[in-house]
């Protein structure tokens, strides 16, 4: 994920800031829905045991998580290295899903 955010995030958050662009609009729902997509295989098998509102606010957190804003708040604005910036989604995605069921 770091990987690919370092290497397209800045074009994707350009873009992502055109949404509202009719021409641009629907590529960037169709990729919001690829990355919510991807959250889905990514951690699937770990939230088959959550169910209901559990599960629900864990995906929403998965996807915010992942999200290239995120990506970037930890590598621009907080300035943190690729290191931490791992370490640190580790962290809260560990976090998450070690919750109590």
């Amino acid at each position: 994920l770091l990987d690919h955010y370092e290497e397209i995030g800045d074009r994707a958050l350009a873009i992502d800031a055109m949404a509202g662009v009719e021409a641009v609009a629907e590529w960037v729902q169709r990729s919001r829905e690829l990355h919510y997509d991807w959250v889905d295989h990514a951690f699937g098998a770990f939230l088959r045991g959550f169910r209901g509102r559990g599960r629900a606010r864990r995906r929403a957190a998965l996807i915010a998580l992942c999200d290239v804003h995120s990506w970037w708040t930890l590598s621009h604005h907080l300035g943190l290295g690729r290191a931490e910036v791992r370490a640190t989604l580790i962290l809260a995605i560990h976090g998450l899903l070690e919750e109590e069921r």
